[in-house]
């Protein structure tokens, strides 16, 4: 009996060794940045970025996602004049790193400040041909810098699982 139980044993052994032990997507997440004070935001957004991809786009065909963040560059739009408009402190002190001082807008009395520009992402299929390039805009309201990061990692991998996924099997 115990011969039986090892012939049955060896071939389901063998069928799971055969399984693909990688189960991440092959999309490759590359983060540049353009200042010091962005490091930490580099490192974190790579990261969640990854994990974003695991969950979104896990059958996403053999990509790369270069993120670039930059200097915080504020978002205008024209309009009613307000007494907060000349001079705005960004939510980006949304780069909360020891030592960095906080990022000063001035703006034009007759814009007011919708946003911040932190970046541009760009996706690229396995041949290097350039898929999408998108910059990345945070709200100056109601979120926290992490809270940004996890966005901006859920929709640039929302937006990788829509350009490079699979393609639904055949009927």
């Amino acid at each position: 009996m115990k011969r039986h139980a090892g012939f049955v044993l060896l071939p389901l052994l063998a069928a799971c060794s055969s399984l693909p032990h990688n189960t991440m997507p092959p999309v490759s997440v590359v983060v540049s940045v353009d200042r010091a004070g962005d490091a930490n935001d580099g490192v974190a957004l790579r990261t969640m970025t990854a994990a974003s991809l695991r969950r979104i786009a896990p059958r996403a065909r053999p990509s790369t996602v270069s993120i670039e963040l930059t200097e915080p560059e504020a978002i205008t739009r024209p309009g009613t004049p307000s007494a907060n408009t000349a001079k705005i402190t960004l939510a980006a002190d949304a780069y909360p790193v020891v030592g960095f001082a906080p990022v000063v807008a001035r703006q034009p009395v007759d814009a007011t400040v919708t946003g911040i520009r932190v970046g541009v992402f760009t996706i690229t299929d396995e041949n290097g041909r350039v898929i999408d390039s998108m910059p990345i805009d945070w709200s100056i309201y109601g979120m926290t810098r992490i809270q940004a990061l996890q966005l901006t990692a859920d929709a640039i991998a929302s937006r990788v699982n829509t350009l490079m996924g699979s393609p639904a099997p055949p009927r």
